[in-house]
């Protein structure tokens, strides 16, 4: 395995971190927001745009902050959960194509959304005041509706189900809305993936990472990770990967493989797989893009 850097934000090294990361299902697309409410978009390594994805309004100040990236089946789609928007960029321009912001409760506390998933053409999002939401990628809202176990981190699973965690449990939510099975954890939850190979969730608790079977919400493959933010995240072909402070380990569940971040990189604060090829990116706090070949 080796390293290659590539710094895709030159101007802003030390002052933003790379937080969150999305891939077209080919991996030549790769969009990557900033804790600095940066967004752009790479195509085969060159820039294509960038904006800006924060808000002046000053109500929305405290919740500034990009908290999901995701792009269409297609890839012509760009959906971002930002501040107290939801957004659909045209992935070749940076356009809006359409938001959705939810009313402000009371009418006036700020409604954010957590966290988002989009699979073929649907879209779904939860929010902070435990609403749930799925459109049709085009914009229109199919469903709408509260659920005390709104998660915090979610996935569209391959049958069009929602699968997420609310931090203390896995639900699954049917393509209508409902919720058809929960298991309450013993543990908190700090990170979740979806493996859309093997139908599990992989579960990141303060120092393990298990998986968990939706059908039986049976727990096994209990493994220590060491400090570092929750990450885990998992290939189309089954692969996993989890990060500590300053190393990543791939397939920490099988035959384990670790490969150290240098530490003048900062530490890690997202990583994703580039789909169908064997690579992993790793977004640093020092504003780098890290490439992890295996």
């Amino acid at each position: 395995m080796s390293l290659v850097t590539q710094n895709l934000f030159p101007e802003l090294i030390s002052v933003v971190g790379v937080n969150h990361l999305a891939t077209t299902a080919g991996g030549r697309v790769v969009a990557a927001s900033d804790t600095g409410m940066g967004l752009r978009l790479y195509a085969d390594g060159e820039l294509r745009w960038a904006v800006s994805v924060g808000s002046t309004n000053q109500k929305v100040a405290s919740t500034q902050r990009v908290r999901s990236l995701a792009f269409s089946g297609t890839g012509d789609r760009l959906f971002v959960a930002a501040a107290d928007t939801v957004l659909c960029l045209d992935a070749l321009t940076g356009e809006t194509l359409w938001s959705y912001v939810p009313k402000r409760s009371f009418g006036f506390l700020v409604i954010s959304p957590m966290c988002l998933d989009a699979q073929g053409t649907t879209v779904a999002a939860a929010f902070d005041n435990g609403g749930m939401a799925i459109w049709h990628e085009g914009g229109q809202l199919l469903r709408l509706w509260q659920d005390p176990f709104a998660p915090r981190h979610l996935a569209i699973a391959s049958d069009g189900s929602v699968v997420g965690s609310d931090s203390f449990s896995i639900s699954v939510w049917s393509q209508e809305g409902r919720r058809v099975s929960s298991y309450r954890l013993s543990e908190r939850v700090y990170g979740f993936s979806l493996s859309v190979a093997t139908g599990e969730a992989l579960v990141r608790s303060i120092h393990e990472l298990f998986t968990l079977d939706l059908a039986t919400g049976e727990t096994r493959h209990r493994i220590p990770v060491g400090a570092g933010l929750p990450l885990v995240e998992t290939s189309l072909g089954g692969r996993c990967a989890v990060a500590t402070r300053h190393e990543v380990i791939l397939d920490p569940m099988g035959t384990p493989k670790t490969i150290s971040v240098p530490v003048d990189r900062g530490f890690i604060v997202s990583i994703k797989f580039l789909q169908h090829r064997s690579e992993l990116l790793v977004g640093t706090s020092d504003g780098s893009l890290l490439t992890l070949e295996f």
